[in-house]
């Protein structure tokens, strides 16, 4: 990129961030080197919810795979850790089929992919126990199945039933 140059006279007006604009071509940014650019502090406790289940999502947890979800056994149902967000369920067919009956996600805590992370580990459970899935939520149903069709091969059906 060509250098710009700026008449000697003309120095004195020119402020430090238009210098490195026309020196380098691009707008000076505060960025440490150590540390890397600033972030804006979240100022609500949702913002706070959100920039950490974006931030555990993409990897700044532990697991890598976002939040961290729970199965509670004796509740049939999993669960995030605050016990806040689940998903519910109920066996069918002397456990061979989990009927997912209900999904809940308080609204301090929607639009954060938790319900999708709750049936993402639901439908695991199920794959791993060789379990067929019954999604008697419209949540899991209308929304999170279409999204996501390739769960669609552990759908209980009366075929399977035969075959079992």
């Amino acid at each position: 990129m060509p250098k710009v140059t700026v008449p000697k006279d003309q120095l004195g007006r020119v402020n430090f961030v238009d210098r490195v604009f026309l020196i380098t071509g691009k707008p000076h940014t505060s960025v440490n080197p150590l540390t890397g650019p600033r972030k804006r502090k979240p100022q609500t406790e949702r913002e706070r919810e959100r920039e950490m289940a974006t931030a555990t999502t993409t990897g700044g947890g532990t697991s890598g795979e976002g939040p961290k979800i729970v199965w509670n056994q004796p509740q049939q149902r999993f669960e995030t850790e605050d016990k806040k967000a689940y998903i519910q369920y109920a066996l069918r067919d002397g456990g061979r089929v989990m009927d997912i009956v209900h999904t809940f996600v308080p609204p301090s805590k929607r639009g954060l992919g938790l319900a999708s992370h709750l049936c993402v580990s639901a439908f695991r459970h199920a794959k791993t126990n060789s379990m067929s899935v019954v999604p008697t939520c419209s949540y899991v149903s209308d929304t999170f199945l279409p999204r996501n069709p390739t769960w669609n091969s552990l759908l209980y059906s009366e075929d399977l039933k035969s075959h079992m």
